[in-house]
């Protein structure tokens, strides 16, 4: 349609590892892929723990008791729709995470790295 700008790729900065952090950057994300935006989820420093396979989340027990979301379900969920993730190289160094302890949908990168597989992107930090 003319005059109407293309709608940019999201890219979700996560900078920490609090629940309640992680629990609103993946419910965001899961809303805009599911209206159609691409988006992008980079786990930066000590966040990329956020993407273990292990990750324990002691909070989403009352969660899941309440009816509601949780992180695992909502990690699931970014799959579906298509949502991208990587986790920062520099915070696996820095947290002593190898990447084969990462879920199989996560690759790995810089900020660089994000910027060059979504030029553009509206960033949304976390």
């Amino acid at each position: 349609m003319p005059g109407v700008p293309p709608v940019r790729p999201v890219a979700i900065i996560l900078s920490e590892n609090r629940h309640a952090r992680v629990l609103a950057a993946l419910s965001l994300a899961c809303a805009l892929a599911a209206l159609g935006r691409t988006v992008i989820v980079f786990a930066h420093g000590a966040s990329v723990t956020v993407l273990r396979q292990d990750a324990c989340w002691p909070e989403d027990e009352t969660l899941a008791a309440r009816g509601c979301a949780t992180v695992p379900e909502l990690l699931f969920s970014t799959q579906e729709l298509g949502v991208t993730f990587m986790a920062c190289e520099s915070g696996l160094h820095a947290t002593c995470t190898p990447s084969s302890a990462l879920h199989g949908f996560v690759t790995t990168g810089g900020l660089l790295g994000l910027f060059q597989v979504q030029p553009g992107a509206e960033i949304v930090p976390f």
